[in-house]
């Protein structure tokens, strides 16, 4: 009989044994009621991923967390037995990963451990070593094994891109196509499919082939497994266009733009609960304020598509011609006030020289560059042969504002050119361009923006003038030539990632430039230095003598 109290205002301590018992009741408790709840859960998982950064609860989160319970659960299929899946589109930055291709999967193994997750993006950099390292340190966490101890991972079956439990679940990451996307699953994930950059290209149709080869059959169990699509909008034919034109009311599509276009009611599908959207409303607002919501706008072509989820017809055509800004010019182009003081001046080359009638333009630009903005200082746009093309560019670098590097795209006639300024040395920095993007729309669609902001200066008057505006306005796509579209593109896409001016361009340039750096000490200077002789005379001076040297070199090499 234990002894009595011998205070007995004072209640008896508990025993460690009690604290443990009453502790192992709460988690088991605890644990049932997250199971029971994805949106609890998805609160109580970001504090354990992101200890240090506080989540405000936001209507559109728990409405995809109903969304995906209700799928989850097996309920969506028995209403709607033919839908393939959920095809959900919101903005960047709105968590629509980790709450679907992170979070998800692990409050699913909670109650399941089971079941079978593939979780697809387009780079093993994402799918891999950004999502599924996040996934593994929720399944890892002690707060998730003190509550669901069950859930075990086989040692000899942990591996980065994969990892099985006891019960035979497994989750694995992967890319469309790659060595584990074989294999079946009951739930498969397909989290942003393809990047931004590769929106307008081949790469786009190869994803929408590949499951129509071989994603499609993915699933397990066509009666009770089911697709996730999650990404933002990119392309009116990206993944989520090629599945709702292909696969029409096979799709339960949810759709939330950043800014509400008219007034709009979410139901959720197990509470009935009804979120009445107002025209106007903007999700996140505080990550979001006005001042950020009327830049993005001003960029029409990812506004529509990346943020309020309907992009615009891939009708071809590219740019405005009243988004284009002027400076005062003469009718050659000249400018007839001082340019700015330029961070960085760069000749872009886009190279095609046969010299024959049908062979394509060589174009050669000049654009000088300070903070935003870009001048278009100079422009040849002609047929050209080899010699041509190089007196071309010496005219071009060395007459007028001082250049500090020369963009060759690294692939086809631009290659002869890097090559030839290697062996000769040039004064300025070479920097071969390697291709980015798979075709020529894509790149150029990469800077329309800097278009549509503004931010591209033309002269007023100039011989070249209103076929570069033809160009531009047309796209790779309608326009009969595009030379100088893929000059244009290929300069601002370089500028796009390389705004801290001279000296990082020289940085890059240096393993590429070979031969002397004539001048390269000397001061940069970026005023207007006009010549008696024009880049044009010098070019046509050159050709001439190089013409005259090739003959005068074959006389020697015949003996006469």
């Amino acid at each position: 009989m234990p002894p009595k109290n011998p205070n007995p205002d004072q209640p008896d301590r508990p025993n460690k044994e009690d604290v443990r018992k009453a502790e192992k009741a709460r988690l088991i408790l605890e644990a049932r009621e997250l199971a029971r709840d994805f949106t609890k859960f998805f609160y109580e998982a970001w504090n354990v991923l992101y200890p240090d950064i506080s989540l405000s609860p936001s209507w559109h989160y728990e409405y995809i967390a109903e969304v995906l319970q209700y799928a989850g659960s097996g309920q969506m299929k028995q209403d709607h037995p033919t839908w393939r899946g959920l095809i959900i589109n919101v903005p960047p930055r709105t968590l629509k990963s980790t709450e679907v291709n992170i979070i998800f999967p692990c409050w699913e193994w909670a109650s399941h451990p089971e079941k079978k997750f593939m979780c697809i993006s387009y780079g093993a950099e994402l799918a891999i070593n950004e999502i599924a390292t996040k996934r593994r340190k929720l399944l890892q966490d002690d707060w998730f094994s003190t509550r669901y101890a069950k859930v075990k991972i086989m040692e000899d079956l942990n591996l980065k891109h994969r990892w099985d439990t006891v019960q035979g679940g497994y989750m694995i990451a992967t890319t469309p196509g790659g060595v584990s996307s074989g294999s079946g699953a009951n739930i498969v994930i397909i989290d942003d499919i393809i990047k931004l950059d590769d929106a307008y290209s081949s790469e786009r149709e190869r994803n929408n082939k590949w499951y129509e080869q071989e994603g499609y059959s993915r699933l397990n169990n066509q009666a009770e497994d089911f697709f996730i699509v999650i990404c933002q909008r990119l392309h009116e034919q990206d993944f989520p266009g090629y599945l709702l034109k292909h696969e029409p009311g096979l799709w339960w599509h949810v759709v939330i733009p950043l800014e509400c276009e008219e007034d709009t009611d979410y139901v959720f599908p197990i509470s009935g609960k009804v979120y009445h959207r107002k025209k106007g409303d903007i999700l996140l607002p505080d990550r979001f304020p006005p001042h950020a919501v009327t830049a993005l706008k001003k960029w029409s072509a990812r506004w529509a598509g990346q943020y309020q989820q309907r992009p615009m017809p891939a009708t071809g055509s590219l740019t405005n011609p009243n988004w284009w800004q002027y400076f005062e010019s003469d009718e050659q182009g000249r400018p007839l006030k001082a340019f700015p003081e330029f961070e960085i001046v760069a000749v872009s080359v886009d190279c095609s020289f046969k010299g024959t009638q049908d062979s394509d333009f060589v174009c050669l630009q000049k654009w000088g560059f300070v903070a935003n903005k870009g001048y278009l200082i100079e422009c040849v746009n002609e047929r050209l042969d080899m010699i041509a093309t190089e007196s071309a560019i010496l005219a071009m670098t060395t007459h007028g504002i001082r250049t500090d590097v020369l963009l060759v795209e690294q692939a086809g006639n631009g290659q002869a050119i890097i090559d030839t300024f290697r062996r000769k040395g040039y004064p300025c920095t070479l920097v071969p361009i390697a291709p980015q993007g798979n075709n020529k729309l894509s790149r150029a669609m990469g800077v329309q923006g800097e278009v549509e902001q503004g931010n591209c200066v033309l002269p007023q008057n100039a011989p070249w003038l209103q076929e570069f505006i033809q160009q531009l306005a047309l796209g790779p796509l309608l326009a009969e030539n595009d030379d100088m579209i893929d000059a244009w593109s290929q300069a601002w896409n370089w500028r796009k990632n390389h705004r801290y001016g001279f000296f990082e361009a020289l940085k890059e340039g240096q393993m590429a430039t070979v031969g002397p750096k004539t001048g390269m000490k000397e001061e940069v200077r970026h005023k207007i230095a006009l010549t008696e002789e024009t880049s044009e005379e010098y070019a046509a001076r050159r050709v001439k003598e190089q013409q005259e040297e090739q003959r005068k070199h074959m006389l020697r090499m015949m003996g006469r």
